[in-house]
């Protein structure tokens, strides 16, 4: 990325907290002026421990001391998305206002009570909607369904594969989180697990801690096949270094696997196309 592309999500990021601090501190129209210092504050803390989760502070901390911070700021990540989704209708409402009243004063007097209410209303409801989310993604569940398939040997038949997928341990989810999803699939009692992809957020070096439970889960079958690992990486995905380390020290390890650099970045176009690809080496595997 040139450093000129660099300031366009800088952009972006300016100009969406300078439209949240207006919706909340200045369309009110509230009457202490310490509201308009306290909230831009507010924001600029928020933004800066959500740096804090692109290891942009990592250097000086460790994960388990960074993670409460972090933890702060991807939550406050969510929250701006549902202040968008709320804000920009009310906005909208405000403008509409403004078009039709104007020349008259109870159109300003209109918007500022309107905003008064629904400003506010906006901003409980997204903290409200990000900690029930918080709430429900610290719980991992088991979702269980049967796939059916021509393709597939009959010797197949019965195999119980256990998918763990956006797992995204690190500056988050501690070493505990990875430990319990381990636990709850190997209750299931998989044949063989597969592991999707987004399993970690960071470097394996600065998070090893973190995804060292994996190593706990039990496949008995993957097991007796011996051990095979089939991953790719898009050639603008900005963790194909990362993966490309990973694979240098499967090699290292003499970890039988196939790591493969192809075309596109980190999208749903790019794991669609290579699904077929991905289940096609398992079966090849397992055949064997």
């Amino acid at each position: 990325m040139t450093p000129w592309l660099v300031l366009v999500p800088i952009g972006v990021l300016v100009g969406f907290l300078a439209f949240v601090w207006q919706r909340l501190a200045v369309a009110p129209g509230w009457r202490p002026r310490w509201v308009r210092y306290a909230v831009a504050l507010v924001l600029v803390a928020l933004t800066a421990l959500t740096l804090a989760g692109f290891d942009v502070w990592g250097g000086w901390f460790t994960p388990a001391q960074l993670r409460p911070a972090v933890w702060v700021g991807q939550a406050f990540m969510a929250t701006c998305l549902y202040l968008f989704l709320g804000l920009v209708p009310v906005w909208l409402v405000c403008v509409g206002i403004w078009l039709v009243r104007r020349q008259h004063e109870h159109g300003r007097v209109g918007r500022q009570r309107l905003n008064r209410v629904a400003s506010p209303l906006v901003a409980v409801a997204a903290v409200a909607i990000t900690a029930y989310g918080a709430v429900e993604a610290a719980h991992p569940s088991i979702t269980r369904f049967e796939v059916a398939s021509p393709q597939l040997p009959a010797e197949f038949d019965g195999v119980r594969v256990g998918l763990i997928t956006d797992l995204h341990a690190g500056a988050v989810r501690s070493a505990s989180f990875t430990r319990q999803v381990v636990d709850l699939v190997n209750a299931e009692h998989p044949d063989l697990v597969v592991i999707a992809g987004d399993t970690v957020d960071g470097t394996a070096a600065r998070y090893a801690p973190e995804i060292a439970p994996l190593a706990y889960l039990e496949a008995p079958l993957l097991r007796r096949l011996h051990t095979y690992i089939w991953f790719y990486s898009g050639s603008t995905d900005s963790l194909h270094l990362q993966n490309a380390a990973f694979a240098r020290e499967l090699t290292a390890l003499a970890i039988p696997h196939r790591y493969r650099l192809v075309y596109g970045g980190h999208n749903w176009a790019l794991w669609r196309d290579n699904a077929k690809l991905a289940y096609r080496a398992a079966a090849t595997r397992l055949a064997q």
